[in-house]
C-alpha cells in the first residue's frame, strides 16, 4: 500500500509540495517534484546533486530524517557528520 504524508510548517500548516511516499517500510522525501533522500531497507541515501540545493529544502530534509528515519539531524553539520561517517549514503536517486 502506497500512502502520503505531508511535511509542516514552522506554522503548523501543510507543505504540500513536500511530501513522504510509504511504500511498505521505505519511505521517500519528496520536494516539489524532486526525489531529495530515501530510506529503503533501513539504509538512507541522499540524491547527490539535489540535497543541498536550497535552505528550505534542507529544512523540510532534516524533518524527514527526525520523523520518519529517526536520525537526530537538527543542522548541516550533523548531515555531513554522518555522510561522512557512511550513515547516510549519497547517489543519484533522480536518474532519467
Amino acid at each position: 500500500m502506497v500512502k502520503i504524508d505531508y511535511l509542516y510548517t514552522d506554522g503548523g500548516n501543510v507543505a504540500i509540495s513536500q511530501g513522504v511516499i510509504r511504500v511498505g517500510n521505505d519511505k521517500y522525501f519528496q520536494s516539489y517534484d524532486t526525489i531529495i533522500a530515501t530510506k529503503e531497507d533501513g539504509i538512507i541515501s541522499l540524491d547527490e546533486k539535489d540535497w543541498d540545493c536550497s535552505k528550505t529544502t534542507l529544512k523540510y530534509l532534516y524533518q524527514f530524517l527526525r520523523n520518519f528515519c529517526y536520525v537526530e539531524v537538527y543542522s548541516k553539520r550533523d548531515l555531513m557528520k554522518l555522510i561522512e561517517e557512511g550513515e547516510i549514503n549519497l547517489q543519484n536517486l533522480n536518474e532519467d
